[in-house]
Order: C-alpha cells, then sequence, then structure tokens
C-alpha cells in the first residue's frame, strides 16, 4: 500500500496532531524490520519500502519519522547530535560512535522531543528465544530536563530548556536514564558521570518517591 494512503487509514479517526503523532510513533517503533524483504511488486512509495530502508541504512528512523509527520501536516524537524546509549561507556569522550538523530515535533503550538530509535523495542522469549517486537512509550514527549541527560543536540536551542548546558557539561553530568526517572528518583548533589575520592569513600544523595520507596532496595 502506498505509504500516503497508509497513514490516512492510519490516523482517519483520530482528529488531534497529538493522538496522530502518537499513532505514528507506535506504529513505527513495533515494525519488525529486521523481518521485512523487498519483493518485485514494491515500489519507491510502497510503505514496506520505506521500512527496508530502514533495515539498509538507507534512511533513519528519525527522518522515516519526520517524513511520516510531514505527510499529516504535523511540523517535524530531524535533530543532529551526540547520545549517551548502548555504545556510550561512563565518563569517556564522545566520538563518531555517539553521533545519532532523533526529532522535535510541534504539538498544540510546543516542541517536543521524540526519539523513535530508542523507542522500538526488540525483545527475546527466554523460553523460544525468538524476537518479539514491543514500543517505548518514555520516549515519546519526553521531558526536556530528563531529556538532556542521554541527548546533547548540535544546536543548543533543541535542548529546549529554558538555560542550556554546554558540551563540556553534557560529557561530564551523569548519565541518568529512563528508569532512573521513573522511579521517581532525583540526584540532591553533583549529578557528575566520575567522582573523585582522597580516602576511599564517596555519598551519593538521592531524593525517593515516597510512596515508592518502601519497595526499593538498592546494591
Amino acid at each position: 500500500m502506498p505509504l500516503k494512503l497508509f497513514l490516512e487509514a492510519l490516523t482517519k479517526d483520530l482528529e488531534s496532531d497529538l493522538t496522530k503523532t502518537r499513532a505514528i510513533y507506535r506504529w513505527l517503533t513495533i515494525q519488525p524490520i529486521r523481518t521485512i524483504k523487498k519483493t518485485k511488486s514494491e515500489v519507491d512509495k510502497n510503505t514496506a519500502e520505506y521500512l527496508l530502508r530502514l533495515v539498509e541504512n538507507r534512511l533513519t528512523y528519525a527522518q522515516l519519522f519526520s517524513i511520516l509527520c510531514g505527510m499529516i501536516d504535523v511540523p517535524c524537524v530531524v535533530i543532529s547530535g551526540f547520545t549517551k546509549g548502548s555504545a556510550y561507556q561512563v565518563g569517556e569522550k564522545l566520538t563518531k560512535k555517539h553521533r545519532a538523530e532523533w526529532n522535535a515535533v510541534l504539538i498544540n503550538e510546543i516542541w517536543c522531543l521524540v526519539d523513535t530509535f530508542w523507542g522500538a523495542c526488540e525483545i527475546v522469549e527466554k523460553s523460544t528465544t525468538e524476537l518479539k517486537y514491543s514500543y517505548d512509550d518514555y520516549y515519546f514527549l519526553t521531558d526536556p530536563e530528563q531529556f538532556i541527560y542521554t541527548h546533547f543536540p548540535d544546536v543548543s536551542q533543541w535542548q529546549l530548556l529554558d538555560k542550556s548546558i554546554s558540551m563540556i557539561q553534557f560529557r561530564k553530568q551523569a548519565c541518568l536514564k529512563q528508569i532512573f526517572f521513573e522511579l521517581g528518583m532525583k540526584s540532591l548533589a553533583d549529578t557528575l558521570c566520575c567522582l573523585e575520592t582522597k580516602d576511599g569513600d564517596v555519598s551519593l544523595v538521592f531524593g525517593l518517591n515516597r510512596h515508592r520507596s518502601k519497595q526499593q532496595t538498592f546494591q
């Protein structure tokens, strides 16, 4: 099916830009792109062809998400920068291997951050070793105050913060990820990725969610 017609079918019962954009995010992030193969009947504007480009690295998730948003008239930009993802080791210098792309979409006249690549989940079933696909809603309209701990854009305005940080600050700050914020935790001391100690002792002070803290243990 041509991509334009597919999007019309996907969003036909949705009224707001928010619900349409969320539908696109959920659809894109659960696609089993590793199993997609090209057939003779496919043409350039076919939906499967766009997904195949992801597999062949001819298109990034951010680029495809931007194309999809454009087809439903939702303003969307592709943001380039550095991320502290699976290739990142705490404290290391950020290089070409840490380069990535993500998006900002305009919802209700407010720019919001989206990362469909990080939102796409591959889950291996332990009993069958079968690869299944899910999605992570955390990376749809992520709070910029949380996003900045893992994503640093080349253009500071796309930090979407009242006060932007520098590349040096980003490199030195702790790599706080999704689970930290989902547990309702807060750092009450320096948020540096590397701490030095003269006597072998160091203190880390965190704030915990009052209702969850009794069930949380740390090792």
